[in-house]
């Protein structure tokens, strides 16, 4: 195992599919006992987790969704760390960024339904004498 510079633990994100994402916590001391802070985490954040062994890694803290900010504020508020030695990877604003495309692509294809589907009523109106509802 490769040792941990200055006992910093890393923060990380991973995204799985569509808007899931998983965070890691890796390099806590191995003098914890990792399921007592996961049901600590886990009841705190609300969400599922699990601590996966990976061979380079060691232990590592996996839970659902995208807690970085919330675990680094909980290990320091428990003790465990300092926040000198939490190092949040990553960024929001790349998520955000996507979070605001996908909305756009959304609102531009009901937009672009709409105006296709009051062409329709107006066709029909035109049709019918004007009897259907407006739009």
């Amino acid at each position: 195992l490769a040792a941990p510079r200055d006992d910093v633990v890393h923060l990380r994100t991973q995204q799985r599919n569509g808007r899931k994402s998983l965070t890691t916590v890796q390099w806590l001391s191995a003098a914890y006992n990792y399921a007592k802070i996961l049901r600590d985490v886990k009841r705190e954040l609300c969400c599922s987790g699990i601590v996966v062994e990976d061979e380079d890694l060691g232990n590592v803290v996996q839970l659902q969704g995208d807690h970085r900010k919330a675990i680094a504020a909980f290990l320091v508020k428990v003790g465990i760390v300092t926040k000198a030695n939490v190092k949040i990877h990553g960024s929001n604003k790349i998520t955000e960024l996507v979070k605001r495309t996908k909305l756009k692509k959304r609102v531009d294809n009901k937009e672009f339904f709409r105006t296709e589907a009051q062409d329709n009523v107006k066709q029909l109106n035109n049709k019918h004498g004007g009897y259907i509802g407006k739009w």
